[in-house]
């Protein structure tokens, strides 16, 4: 039996379901959000605030901005420089180890793609790990993904810059906290 947490739509005209699952409870109580349509409004204000965003004070943060064949997150400007951002909501973790993805993804692997070409012309290119789940680590889902395993290793030994941020969901409410999480090597 899980603990799930449903909001009911308000629009009915172009959807299938009454309800929009929010989040859910795990086992040790911890509450995880599950709705990736949050991920837009977490990371834009993650992004815009120089205290908590790993990118400090920006000039500018424009979001869904095509580059070559994909439509990356964000892409930000700070000091003339362009930096270019792609966000991954993280809500599996297994002993305290974040892991993305949760199903096979060709579009992630595809946005690590764009984000290696990116690095080769000599602009920022970056993976903002939004981590739901308490944990300590973060490591590439390899049994649910093999080539975004290996491409994720490939683009983070290429200098893509990859910044899991640990967020916590209590009481309908997302805070930051300031742990630090680490990538898992191979």
């Amino acid at each position: 039996e899980n603990t799930i947490f449903l909001r009911k739509a308000k629009d009915m005209s172009k959807r299938k379901t009454e309800w929009d699952l929010i989040s859910a409870l795990a086992e040790d109580g911890e509450e995880i959000l599950l709705n990736s349509s949050f991920h837009r409004y977490i990371s834009e204000n993650i992004l815009k605030d120089p205290e908590i965003s790993p990118f400090g004070k920006v000039d500018l943060v424009k979001a869904e901005v095509k580059n070559g064949h994909s439509r990356l997150d964000y892409m930000i400007e700070k000091d003339g420089q362009k930096i270019w951002v792609e966000v991954k909501g993280v809500s599996l973790s297994v002993n305290k180890k974040a892991i993305f993805p949760d199903a096979p993804s060709e579009r992630a692997t595809k946005h690590l793609n764009t984000l290696m070409e990116i690095k080769k012309t000599g602009e920022r290119a970056c993976v903002l790990l939004l981590v739901f789940r308490d944990s300590n680590s973060f490591i590439p889902n390899y049994e649910t993904d093999k080539l975004f395993f290996e491409t994720f290793y490939k683009a983070y030994k290429n200098g893509v810059e990859i910044y899991p941020v640990q967020l916590k969901l209590e009481n309908g409410n997302i805070y930051y906290t300031d742990k630090k999480i680490s990538i898992e090597n191979i």
